[in-house]
């Protein structure tokens, strides 16, 4: 079961960690509402 899900988890972690990469790249905020920025 493990061997069947490792692709799905690779894909997962690199699409996530893009996202973030972008997500802070473009200076959006952490959340709804909140005055949270990640500053470089």
């Amino acid at each position: 079961m493990i061997a069947t899900m490792l692709p799905y988890s690779i894909a997962f972690i690199i699409s996530w960690t893009g996202l973030l990469i972008l997500w802070i790249l473009l200076q959006l905020p952490m959340g709804p509402g909140s005055g949270l920025f990640l500053n470089r």
